[in-house]
C-alpha cells in the first residue's frame, strides 16, 4: 500500500512518514539529496542568477547573498530593480515564490524550513525592504494567491516613497491635533473672537493675511483662519496661552525643542525631498511627546481609521488558533507511552513557533500613539506565555515529573492573564 507523505510513519515513531522513514524508502516518490547545507546555498544561488536562461519572461535576480537563520529560516538577500513600495514587493514575491519552489518538497535532508524571508537592497547597499513567509504563506504564490500572500507576510520597508508617506502622515496628525486643541481652550476661555483676542497684533495679522492672499478676501474667523497655520505659528499660539495648554505637555523646553526639530523635517515633507531613517526615528518620538497628553484628553482627535486599523490587524493576528501535527484526542488517547511523549513535544515546539509568529506580526503593526501601552502590555504577555512554554521543553529533558507538572501549573495560571487581558481589551475597544 502507498504511504502518504503525511501519514503517521508505520514504524511507529509517531512522526509523519515525511519527516521520518520517507529518507529511507527506495518506494519514495521524493529522493532525498546528499548535499550539504552549503552545496545547496550555491545550487540555489547560482540558479537566481541564471534563472532568465531557463524562462526567458523571468529576470535574472541579483543575489547578495543567501543564509540559514537558526535552522529553520532560509534568508535570502538581492538587489532589487524597482524603487517604489508596490513593485518592490513584486519582486520579493518572485524571490519568495522560487525559494518554495526549491524547497517545497522536502526533499533536501540538511534544511527542514518553517520560513522564507527576503531582504531588498538598493544599488547603494541600503536595505530597503525586509520581508517574512512562513513555507505555508509563500505557497500561495505558486497559487496565484498574491494578496493573500501578502495579507500573511511581514513586511519592513525602507523605501523613499514609504517613509515620505510615513512622515506625511504623522506631521499632519501632530498639526490636526494641534489646531484642535487651540479652538477647544481658547474659543471656551475667549469666545466668538477668540482668534483675535489670544494672539498678539503681529501674529494675527500674519494669519490673516496669508488668506487673503489666497482667497482676496478678508476674515477674523479663528475656526477657520487656524487651518492656514504653520508649525512655527500654532507654537507661539501655544506658547502665548501656555497656562492653557500646560496639561498636555510634559516639559514646555523639551516642546519648543521638538517643534523646531518638525519644522525641519516639514520642510524636507513639504517638498516632497528624502526623508531619512534618522528623520522617521525622531519623527516618532516628536509624534509621541505631542500626542500622548492629548489623546489623553481629547481620546477621538486622532483619525479614527488608524485605531480600527490598528483592531482589524490584531483580530487577523490573535484570532488563528495554531495548527499542530498532533489533536488533543490524538495525544491524550495515545496509550504507547514512548510514542505519547513524542507527540506532546512536537505539539509544544508548534506551539511556541505559532506564538513566536504572532509576535512577530504585532511588533509590525503600526500603533496609534494612545493604542502603545495596550499594544506593549499584549507584547509583554505574549513573550512571557512563549517563554513559559521553551521553559516547558527544557524541563522535559530533565526526565522529572515534577518539574515538567510544576512548569505546567505556571502555565495554566498565566493563561488566566491572557485571558484577563483578553476580557479587559474586548470591553475597553467595545
Amino acid at each position: 500500500m502507498k504511504i502518504g507523505r503525511n501519514d503517521i510513519c508505520p514504524c511507529g515513531s509517531g512522526l509523519k512518514y515525511k519527516k521520518c522513514c520517507m529518507k529511507n524508502d527506495s518506494t519514495s516518490d521524493v529522493p532525498q539529496k546528499e548535499f550539504s547545507v552549503d552545496e545547496i546555498i550555491s545550487f540555489l544561488e547560482m540558479g537566481f542568477k541564471n534563472i532568465n536562461s531557463v524562462n526567458s519572461e523571468v529576470s535574472n535576480i541579483s543575489v547578495k547573498q543567501i543564509k540559514l537563520l537558526n535552522g529553520k529560516t532560509l534568508e535570502c538577500q538581492f538587489y532589487a530593480e524597482a524603487e517604489n513600495s508596490i513593485d518592490i514587493k513584486a519582486e520579493i514575491s518572485s524571490v519568495m515564490g522560487a525559494l518554495h519552489g526549491f524547497f517545497k518538497d522536502d526533499s533536501f535532508k540538511n534544511i527542514r524550513l518553517d520560513y522564507y524571508a527576503v531582504r531588498a537592497y538598493d544599488k547603494s547597499d541600503i536595505e530597503i525592504m525586509y520581508a517574512i513567509s512562513s513555507k505555508e504563506s509563500a505557497a500561495l504564490i505558486g497559487n496565484g494567491k498574491a494578496i493573500d500572500w501578502m495579507k500573511s507576510t511581514i513586511f519592513q520597508e525602507n523605501t523613499e516613497d514609504y517613509r515620505l508617506a510615513i512622515a506625511k502622515r504623522q506631521i499632519s496628525d501632530i498639526e490636526n491635533a494641534l489646531r484642535k486643541v487651540i479652538i477647544d481652550r481658547l474659543s471656551s476661555k475667549h469666545g466668538p473672537d477668540w482668534f483675535k483676542l489670544s494672539l498678539g497684533k503681529k501674529l494675527f495679522e500674519n494669519i490673516k493675511g496669508t488668506y487673503e492672499n489666497q482667497f482676496g478676501e478678508e476674515i477674523e474667523n479663528g475656526n477657520v483662519l487656524i487651518e492656514y497655520t504653520f508649525i512655527l505659528q500654532l507654537k507661539k499660539i501655544i506658547f502665548t496661552n501656555w497656562k492653557d495648554f500646560s496639561d498636555l505637555f510634559a516639559n514646555k523646553i523639551e516642546f519648543e525643542n521638538f517643534i523646531g526639530e518638525l519644522n525641519e523635517i516639514r520642510r524636507e515633507e513639504a517638498h516632497n525631498r528624502d526623508v531619512s531613517v534618522i528623520h522617521l526615528d525622531r519623527l516618532k518620538i516628536i509624534y509621541e511627546f505631542m500626542l500622548l497628553g492629548i489623546t489623553d484628553k481629547y481620546p477621538g482627535i486622532i483619525p479614527t481609521y488608524l485605531i480600527d486599523n490598528w483592531k482589524i490587524q490584531l483580530k487577523e493576528i490573535m484570532l488563528p488558533k495554531p495548527d499542530l501535527p498532533y489533536s488533543d484526542p490524538e495525544v491524550l488517547n495515545e496509550t504507547n507511552q514512548q510514542l505519547k511523549l513524542t507527540k506532546s513535544v512536537t505539539n509544544l515546539q508548534g506551539l511556541i513557533n505559532h506564538i513566536k509568529d504572532k509576535e512577530e506580526k504585532i511588533k509590525s503593526v503600526v500603533v496609534p500613539v494612545q493604542k502603545k501601552k495596550t499594544h506593549d502590555e499584549l507584547l509583554t504577555i505574549l513573550l512571557n506565555y512563549r517563554i513559559l512554554h521553551e521553559e516547558l521543553l527544557e524541563s522535559g529533558k530533565t526526565g522529572v515529573l515534577s518539574i515538567v507538572e510544576n512548569k505546567q501549573k505556571e502555565i495554566d495560571e498565566y493563561r488566566k492573564k491572557l485571558h484577563e487581558f483578553s476580557e479587559r481589551y474586548v470591553f475597553e475597544e467595545s
